[in-house]
């Protein structure tokens, strides 16, 4: 019976996980996004029409994230005709994350008319509410950049993450730099070494010369 117990409960557990992690429920109102969706779905650059969207950047493993998800279902259900809201998994959409600099978990982003607003505040179901119907325009908003190519975004993330690697890693750097250092030293050296010698010369005249020395 305990056994059984136990059973369930991990079951349970399982199944509240993937409530949180994953918000594509069947009856669920918020949009799923992605890279290959994203500016499709929301004219973010055009501002065309398919009206306002708030986004929120999130990533599975964000605590802040999970605590969030049931006011954003409300929020979805609530906004539902005026405002689309929606959700980018930012571990699955580097370009677009790299695109809008999104840096930590949960962004969001209102995008109305080729701009895009963050939000900034308590993110409590009433100020998201404000905010997505009108609290935005407090801002001024800065115009939304084109898509770029996975090549540009994956070499903006490593300039962003850069720094950060070199505070935390910059022994390991250093080491590696040391060690690169003293190979290409050595291969200098034979390199010099090699041609200050002259090159051998090549098998008919090695054979030539042991001919005469006979």
């Amino acid at each position: 019976m305990q056994f059984l117990q136990a059973v369930f409960a991990l079951a349970l557990c399982a199944s509240s996980a993937r409530g949180i992690t994953e918000y594509n429920a069947a009856d669920s109102d918020v949009i799923a996004l992605d890279d290959s969706t994203f500016e499709v779905e929301t004219q973010a650059a055009t501002g065309a029409t398919t009206g306002d969207w708030l986004v929120m950047f999130y990533a599975p493993w964000c605590g802040w994230c999970k605590k969030l998800q049931p006011d954003w279902e409300l929020l979805a259900s609530e906004l539902k005709g005026s405002v689309n809201v929606a959700k980018v998994d930012a571990t699955n959409s580097i370009v677009t994350v790299s695109r809008f600099e999104v840096a930590g978990y949960p962004t969001i982003y209102l995008f109305s008319h080729g701009k895009y607003y963050k939000f900034q505040g308590d993110r409590t179901l009433s100020n998201l509410q404000d905010f997505a119907s009108s609290g935005f325009k407090e801002q001024e908003g800065l115009v939304v950049p084109k898509e770029k190519s996975i090549f540009m975004a994956y070499y903006d993330l490593f300039l962003q993450e850069l720094p950060r690697v070199i505070e935390e890693d910059g022994r390991t750097l250093m080491m590696v730099a040391g060690g690169a250092s003293i190979v290409g030293f050595v291969v200098s050296f034979l390199i010099v070494k090699y041609y200050a010698g002259g090159p051998p010369p090549p098998p008919q005249q090695q054979q030539a010369a042991s001919l005469k020395l006979d």
